[in-house]
């Protein structure tokens, strides 16, 4: 990619926002980076507290763009800690609750409803809770966002496909 660009997508929990940010970074052959650059960074630093990892991680995702790396994160407060950049898309990717229950019964095995509907609800309240102490803004609050999309709409392939479209669009204006 000619243009250092930053894609950053948060989601709620089943919406199938990881999945989209793995076709977005395998489309223009760049990084993704998600929860495991926390886990990279606690196996490096196992004495470290929670606060200072996250601030460990911020610093990553800030030192990956300005050495002008290319790439996909997904979560990590990163529509925050980037807004900054001029080259930044933020996304935030939501679903109908009933595409999140299914994906989330078939992703992890789950037969009971109840079971899927209390997952989801335990992990957006997770988010929330860490975006919200990490920003100003309010997680899922569409004006954080440059654009929220519903992907119940158009499958996950196809709010990929839409979102490199949108991306493209933006990138060669």
């Amino acid at each position: 990619m000619a243009n250092q660009i930053i894609i950053t997508i948060g989601r709620e929990f089943g919406s199938g926002g990881h999945d989209i940010a793995r076709e977005i970074a395998l489309h223009y052959g760049i990084m993704m980076y998600d929860r495991s650059i926390l886990d990279d960074v606690a196996h490096e630093k196992p004495d470290i507290n929670t606060d200072a990892l996250e601030e460990l991680q911020f610093d990553y995702i800030k030192n990956k763009a300005a050495e002008r790396e290319s790439f996909v994160v997904v979560g990590r407060c990163a529509e925050t800690i980037l807004r900054d950049r001029y080259n930044i898309i933020s996304i935030f990717v939501t679903a109908d609750f009933d595409d999140r229950i299914k994906r989330v019964k078939r992703k992890f095995n789950i037969d009971d409803e109840s079971e899927a509907t209390n997952k989801i609800k335990r992990h957006d309240r997770t988010r929330r809770s860490y975006h919200n102490s990490h920003s100003e803004s309010e997680w899922s609050d569409a004006s954080t966002y440059d654009i929220t999309i519903n992907s119940s709409r158009l499958g996950i392939e196809g709010t990929a496909n839409f979102l490199i479209d949108y991306i493209d669009r933006i990138n060669n204006k």
